[in-house]
């Protein structure tokens, strides 16, 4: 049975070593449906590379890349995405689950309606959420992206799609900023803007819905570590909004309009787990990339970025000193 012969499925893994007996697991669903699998290894020093390196014992198609030095996700993804050589490209979190049978119909709606991009549904494990009803088939949607382009830029989940190889390879999307880009410093943000570089292009999008999600998402729990990549997150922003508004604006298929009101919802959204201290920071490195835009682009679409990203400071400023006086 070879029903995902036209995918690889693309896995990267960073001192994941808890999750890897889970993961050998789940790896037994799909192997034998034939899909290329790929993972690559950023330099784990919990013990995951070796882990990983021994599943290819039990599973000798796997192809295992691992980084002699730490890239980051950013640079990891497309090292595993230059690796991947079927039709479709599918991502995984080593932490994450997919489900085989949705990932089959996805794939097989995709090939029949040639599409670039397939979008199925996904779930956060462990979800207090309530169960739901879906159909037995689901209800396909089709469209372009130009007429979803917000819908696709503002959706996280780049793990929910599907995507064409030639589709990415074509309008040379990959994930960005990567370590290199930035010089120094940790940016956790790439999958936003992979997110917003695929909106910003033609192409044909099929949204798979009221069907069983795909993708289940594991949400870790936040600790130091995590507040820390926060705040290193703010501190980089502006440089890697630059580096990304640099690579859009080149193609000239997305207006800052857009952009910068996605921009600031993602990272403002995001930002809200900082002090004021590190606002002022973050605030400086938004003048930054304002004073950037200024160069290129007109004085209104300036004005109302400015105007957005300020009310979503004060507003998630306040929401986050209310979360630490009631903890």
């Amino acid at each position: 049975m070879d029903s995902l012969r036209d995918v690889s499925i693309v896995i990267t893994c960073y001192n994941k070593i808890i999750h890897l007996n889970h993961f050998e697991s789940q790896l037994l669903n799909y192997y034998h449906l034939s899909p290329e699998i790929i993972i690559v290894d950023d330099y784990s020093v919990d013990g995951s590379r070796e882990h990983i390196l021994g599943l290819m014992t039990t599973f000798p198609n796997i192809e295992v890349v691992l980084n002699t030095e730490n890239k980051g996700s950013a640079e990891t993804r497309n090292i595993a995405l230059e690796k991947a050589s079927r039709d479709f490209v599918f991502f995984l979190d080593i932490d994450d689950q997919i489900d085989v049978a949705v990932l089959e119909t996805m794939a097989k709606i995709a090939v029949d309606e040639s599409a670039d991009l397939c979008r199925g549904g996904y779930t956060i494990l462990d979800s207090t959420q309530e169960d739901q009803t879906f159909n037995q088939k689901p209800t396909i949607i089709k469209g372009e992206i130009s007429d979803n382009s917000y819908a696709i830029a503002e959706d996280m989940g780049y793990w929910r799609y599907l995507y064409s190889r030639s589709f990415l390879e074509k309008n040379g999307i990959k994930f960005l900023p990567t370590a290199s880009q930035l010089s120094r410093g940790y940016f956790i943000l790439d999958d936003a803007f992979f997110m917003i570089l695929v909106a910003s292009v033609k192409g044909k999008i099929v949204f798979m819905n009221n069907y069983p999600p795909v993708y289940k998402y594991f949400q870790g729990i936040h600790n130091q570590e995590t507040w820390r990549k926060f705040q290193n997150q703010a501190q980089w922003f502006a440089r890697a909004s630059i580096l990304c508004y640099e690579y859009v604006h080149k193609r000239g298929n997305f207006s800052l309009d857009i952009f910068s009101s996605l921009l600031a919802n993602k990272t403002m959204s995001h930002m809200r787990y900082l002090s004021l201290l590190n606002w002022f920071n973050a605030i400086a490195d938004l003048i930054r990339f304002f004073k950037h835009c200024l160069l290129i682009n007109n004085l209104f679409t300036l004005f109302r970025f400015i105007r957005i990203s300020l009310l979503f400071a004060l507003k998630n400023s306040i929401a986050f000193r209310i979360q630490r006086r009631d903890s």
